[in-house]
């Protein structure tokens, strides 16, 4: 699942894959399907709803929580190095470089996949590219400085549980309801998000 043994590792996408750790993806999967159940438009046995589900359910799992991920051991790099050198970065496995072109290459296939989901969907506004903005930046806040939201307990906690809860919903919801996401669910998927905590 990527989770350790960076330093033995030479393949350099199975590298990458580790920096985005898989483990990570399920509750967004699973978050873009509760959403989309939630809409009450998703069609289970239509084949083209299947397929923007899938696109959807890869867009919140390996493209978006992979460039949090990966976003994440990039700032994380100095403290990796003293506590878990194993890890990919610190411990040369892959180079500094290679760690930039995949953030920036998972970003921008994120929002471009997004995108793409709010047009074969025939939006108007954009909903999945605004969720997918937002959870963009929600997880720089969560990882870089000056903020960084992980060095604070309550709200970075409560970050982390809005990001594998809320988002993946609302990504699912978007993506089939008639209508943009209300006050109501909003409020509901950000309370269901203190199980986060």
């Amino acid at each position: 699942l990527g989770m350790r043994g960076a330093s033995k590792e030479t393949n350099k996408w199975r590298i990458r894959l580790q920096l985005m750790k898989p483990i990570t993806w399920i509750p967004l999967v699973w978050g873009v399907g509760c959403g989309a159940a939630a809409s009450g438009q998703y069609q289970w046995n239509d084949p083209q709803d299947i397929a923007k589900l899938l696109l959807c359910m890869i867009l919140s799992g390996p493209v978006l929580a992979g460039f949090t991920q990966t976003l994440n051991d990039w700032f994380d790099r100095e403290i990796d190095a003293v506590n878990e050198p194993y890890r990919p970065i610190p411990s040369g496995a892959i180079s500094e470089g290679e760690v930039v072109a995949q953030i920036w290459a998972l970003l921008f296939a994120g929002l471009g996949l997004a995108y793409g989901l709010d047009l074969w969907q025939g939006h108007q506004f954009p909903r999945v590219l605004a969720v997918a903005l937002f959870g963009t930046f929600l997880a720089y806040i969560y990882s870089a400085p000056p903020l960084k939201l992980k060095k604070n307990g309550w709200l970075g906690n409560y970050a982390l549980g809005a990001s594998y809860i809320s988002l993946p919903w609302w990504a699912g919801q978007s993506l089939f309801s008639d209508n943009p996401l209300d006050w109501k669910i909003i409020a509901l998927t950000l309370l269901y998000s203190f199980a986060g905590l």
